[in-house]
Formats: structure tokens, C-alpha cells, sequence
């Protein structure tokens, strides 16, 4: 099987950094996702797309869309939706602190 190498989107570099500002954990991977990110003990995939690029040019890969029909990945374009993400994060995470205790 050959493997070609990933292209990653313009913004991902922005993207990482804005979740690890607002306190989560990102692992960049070179798979089907982009990077797993997570906070309070809740892990979550993301697939970055540059909202710049033509829809053509956002749209999944085969790998990508097969992964997405099996598994919740989150798809972020810019900062809201980081911002919404982890405003996500945490109401998760208060709640999975709850049911701990």
C-alpha cells in the first residue's frame, strides 16, 4: 500500500495553540484526524479546515469521511469554534466530576 504524506491546513498551527491557551492538551497526529485535544479528563478528535479554501478544497478525504461516519470528530475552522469547543469541554467535564464523587 502506498502512503502519501498529509498536508495539513494553514491554520492548524493557530488552532493547536488557541486550545493549549485555554488550558487543554493537544496531540498532533498524522492520521485521519488532525488532533486529539482534551481537558478535565474528556479526549476529543478535531479535523481542522481552513474556512479560507473553496469548498472543494475543505472537503473530507475518503480516510476522513469513513473515520466520521464511525466516530464523533469534531470538524474546527477558526477560533469560535474552538472557543464553543471548550466551552463544551468543560460543561462535560463538570458534569463527569459530578457523577465521580
Amino acid at each position: 500500500m502506498t502512503r502519501y504524506a498529509r498536508r495539513t491546513d494553514d491554520n492548524l498551527t493557530e488552532i493547536v495553540k488557541a486550545y493549549r491557551r485555554l488550558g487543554c492538551v493537544v496531540h498532533v497526529t498524522n492520521r485521519e484526524w488532525d488532533a486529539t485535544v482534551q481537558f478535565g479528563g474528556i479526549t476529543d478528535l478535531i479535523e481542522v479546515k481552513n474556512p479560507l479554501k473553496p469548498p472543494s478544497a475543505r472537503k473530507l478525504t475518503k480516510a476522513e469521511a469513513k473515520l466520521h461516519d464511525k466516530m464523533m470528530i469534531r470538524i474546527v475552522t477558526g477560533l469560535d469554534n474552538v472557543a464553543e469547543h471548550v466551552s463544551a469541554l468543560r460543561r462535560k467535564s463538570m458534569i463527569l466530576i459530578r457523577e465521580m464523587r
